[in-house]
């Protein structure tokens, strides 16, 4: 993508060359010097095209990106949210049926599965 500015003016600069000499030698009304010209709109029509390409390939990796990083931020946040969910099951839990019931270690591995992921995951945001 880099190297297409460089060879674009460059290429630029010989169908000028060209025109000048064409117009020089053959004058104004010729067939070639239409068609240096055609090939010189045509180049530039190239080349707002792949610019224009550049520029809608680059602005859906930005965007992208930034979808990426608000899923990421808000199941971040979502999880302090899950963890107070998993805290107050597991007190009612251990009110109701005491700290033996099945519910009471199902919740609590529940609890460890999540700080795991949020470990792992979100690189320790907090």
């Amino acid at each position: 993508m880099l190297f297409f500015v460089p060879v674009s003016f460059q290429v630029e600069l010989y169908y000028q060359r060209a025109l000048e000499i064409y117009e020089e030698k053959l004058g104004a009304d010729d067939a070639n010097v239409a068609k240096t010209k055609n090939n010189l709109v045509n180049k530039h029509c190239l080349s707002v095209l792949l610019l224009l390409f550049y520029f809608y390939l680059v602005m859906f990796y930005v965007m992208f990106c930034l979808i990426f990083a608000l899923s990421v931020y808000s199941a971040y946040f979502l999880s302090f949210q899950v963890e107070k969910y998993y805290s107050w099951a597991m007190e009612i839990y251990e009110n109701n049926f005491g700290i033996g019931d099945p519910n009471v270690a199902k919740t609590l591995t529940n609890l460890v599965c999540l700080s795991f992921i949020c470990n792992c995951f979100f690189l320790n945001l907090s």
